[in-house]
């Protein structure tokens, strides 16, 4: 934006009558190390200067400046409220009125927190599945244009198998129980057909569907945690096994060209008292993501 601001000496000209007796009713001074007062939407309200030593206690109503320290008393400016309220500095404030300008800044959101608002309610959207277009006429958040991968030039590349952790799960070794914030964590939607057997931890295998991102690692996989659709992920399972598989397979009806991932799973321990919420970034269906930033999320 282009717009007109005043300069600070002008700034203080226009408020150089803000000794009133309402004023000095009270501290008006804030530490550098201290919070910040509200920044009020008026300039005869505004805070002071951190830089002048807290104002003096008369009397219940009444405070003064510090004798011998009042050239360091002065309010803040339009651009440091600005600031303060987390306006980015090229921001510029369009007003005739200095008071304006104030106004405008004490009436606002902080910049930051309306972002942060907003994005907490995309991502608890997201983590429900809900696409905004089907419960209003809000436009539909876009999911992120992610390659899918070519499941028969994988089986190529791995014929058997392309990841191995069952010796992990074999052994005694305490690094099967023990968390490895280190490794890589894939976190997948579960449908409705097979959710009771990730409610009561009894999944031995879990089948993607025909379509899967080609961002993941799948080298690097070492765990599972099963999204559970309206509830969020809890349970932490081990990949002890990942390769090309069929989703019938050694089933009568098992078509030997519907290639799908098949990861076999060991469930390893209860990470979350409850069920958490996160974002599934790729097609509202998966998180690649690492055990560091899961625990991130408690």
């Amino acid at each position: 934006m282009v717009g007109k601001s005043l300069s600070a000496s002008v700034l203080l000209m226009s408020y150089s009558d803000f000794c009133n007796a309402k004023f000095m009713s009270r501290n008006r001074v804030r530490s550098w190390d201290e919070q910040g007062f509200t920044v009020q939407a008026s300039g005869r309200q505004c805070q002071l200067h951190p830089q002048a030593p807290k104002m003096q206690k008369i009397d219940s109503e009444h405070h003064i400046f510090v004798p011998g320290q009042e050239h360091l008393y002065r309010r803040m400016t339009v651009r440091e409220v600005a600031r303060i309220q987390t306006f980015p500095d090229d921001f510029k404030f369009i007003y005739e009125d200095v008071n304006d300008g104030y106004k405008m800044i004490g009436n606002a959101v902080p910049v930051n927190l309306a972002y942060h608002v907003a994005m907490q309610i995309r991502r608890t959207l997201e983590a429900h599945g809900i696409r905004l277009e089907e419960r209003s006429k809000i436009k539909k958040v876009a999911a992120p244009r992610v390659q899918q991968l070519d499941f028969f030039k994988l089986l190529e590349q791995y014929p058997d198998e392309i990841v191995n952790n069952s010796i992990v799960a074999e052994s005694q070794d305490v690094e099967y129980t023990s968390l490895r914030k280190d490794k890589n964590v894939l976190i997948s939607l579960v449908k409705n057909d097979n959710i009771e057997q990730y409610l009561d931890r009894t999944a031995k295998v879990y089948y993607t569907g025909k379509r899967f991102p080609a961002t993941v690692a799948l080298n690097k996989l070492y765990y599972f945690m099963p999204y559970v659709k309206n509830k969020g992920i809890r349970d932490l399972y081990l990949i002890k096994i990942a390769r090309v598989g069929t989703r019938k397979e050694g089933q009568p009806d098992n078509d030997a060209n519907d290639f799908r991932l098949v990861f076999e799973i060991e469930f390893v321990k209860q990470l979350f008292d409850n069920y958490k919420l996160v974002e599934l970034k790729i097609w509202h269906a998966f998180t690649d993501t690492t055990m560091k930033e899961v625990m991130a999320f408690s």
